[in-house]
């Protein structure tokens, strides 16, 4: 329950143009902690945070991409 409740306030926080919090719902999708895992949708949190400058949100995408095969050449 406790980790539904943090996913949902960041997920306010992360629509809101939080980086962090964006950051964060990415990994929390990627692992499936208070939400369904969802690769796709942990990349899309991770690229909108990328996008803001988080370091770390562009090498979790960077890492996602290549454990899912979707590397471009």
């Amino acid at each position: 329950m406790m980790k539904t409740a943090a996913a949902g306030t960041l997920r306010k926080a992360a629509e809101q143009g939080d980086a962090m919090a964006q950051f964060s719902l990415g990994v929390c999708y990627q692992n499936g902690w208070g939400v369904g895992r969802d690769t796709a949708e942990a990349a899309k949190w991770y690229s909108k945070a990328a996008e803001q400058g988080n370091a770390d949100a562009g090498a979790a995408l960077d890492a996602l991409d290549f454990s899912r095969g979707d590397l471009n050449e």
